[in-house]
């Protein structure tokens, strides 16, 4: 009889998921979105989490908006947990929660998320289910692009991962073999989208600081730059094809202060944007221009070169969120 045994990595993570994989309950609340002045009457909804210490849970801020009270259940342990917040970012999608050492019993054992992305691969899904039971899914890594999170209007960069073997939620642990890359952010029929590590490590080492501040947002609205016609139009030279077009400035963000509706982002920090404002990068092709302003933090600054009235110019624009 010929048995197929398991690879080495793949029996390792689940027993070392096992130790810091949990499972969530949240009582959510909130009030009436057409009678504002009404509460809706609170209701218990299920999440998941990591350890990504000895007493701290990662999970989206999409599982803990409107949320009165979290609790964490850990494998093979039927008892509820309190969690608090300690620090949430709506706009990354990332929360992480603190557990009291004194009632938490004995440390998780924390995850180490690695950056690294290999399109192609296979890559395993785990979390902790509701009865309690380790649970895994496999899809293939497609892509990564910047797709709109659930919780904010803000485009964020997601590795999409195509033909997931099962249904799975949100805040779910991605591994490549025996290394963890992210979490899963969002999911459909046929997609899976994973906040990557690069920003998850991001997030974590800002949240030890005293203060957190966040990472910047787009304070205006871009549209595609096809038409010779509206190129001639803002009196654009024949020659220069490339940019794309700023449709709205908002009040807050990135750019608020320093750009014009009307205005040509020609490039960003010496990365030239094509005419859907898209810019070539090293490990993921072509990429929208809200992922080289979420990368950076409140005060520093990008250098935008712009076409307005008929020049060029160059803009400092301050990174900013709201």
């Amino acid at each position: 009889v010929q048995t197929c045994a398991l690879p080495i990595y793949a029996i390792s993570t689940s027993e070392k998921m096992k130790k810091s994989l949990v499972n969530l309950r949240i009582s959510v609340g909130g009030y009436e979105q057409f009678q504002p002045w009404k509460q809706r009457a609170v209701a218990q909804q299920s999440g998941y989490g990591c350890a990504v210490g000895p007493y701290l849970i990662l999970t989206t801020a999409d599982n803990i908006a409107n949320a009165t009270i979290v609790q964490v259940r850990r494998y093979e342990n039927n008892e509820w947990i309190s969690a608090t917040v300690k620090t949430i970012d709506y706009e990354y999608d990332l929360c992480l929660l603190e557990l009291d050492p004194d009632t938490a019993g004995q440390p998780l054992v924390p995850l180490e998320f690695v950056e690294q992305y290999t399109q192609g691969q296979e890559h395993s899904v785990y979390w902790l289910s509701g009865a309690g039971h380790l649970t895994e899914a496999r899809g293939i890594l497609d892509r990564a692009q910047c797709e709109s999170n659930p919780v904010s209007f803000t485009d964020n960069l997601y590795y999409i991962l195509t033909n997931p073997s099962r249904s799975t939620n949100r805040a779910e642990v991605v591994c490549c073999q025996d290394k963890a890359v992210g979490i899963v952010g969002f999911s459909d029929d046929t997609d899976l989208g994973v906040i990557p590590a690069e920003m998850i490590n991001r997030f974590l080492r800002e949240s030890q600081k005293p203060v957190y501040k966040g990472f910047g947002v787009p304070g205006f609205r871009i549209a595609a730059l096809l038409d010779p016609t509206i190129r001639k139009h803002l009196k654009m030279p024949e020659e220069i094809k490339h940019g794309v077009y700023v449709s709205k400035v908002h009040a807050l963000g990135t750019g608020s202060k320093e750009l014009k509706s009307g205005d040509v982002i020609l490039a960003i920090d010496k990365y030239t944007m094509n005419p859907y404002g898209r810019y070539l990068h090293s490990q993921y092709d072509r990429i929208d221009l809200d992922y080289l302003i979420s990368q950076k933090k409140p005060g520093e600054i990008l250098e935008f070169l712009v076409f307005r009235d008929g020049v060029q110019i160059t803009v400092n624009v301050e990174v900013m969120n709201f």
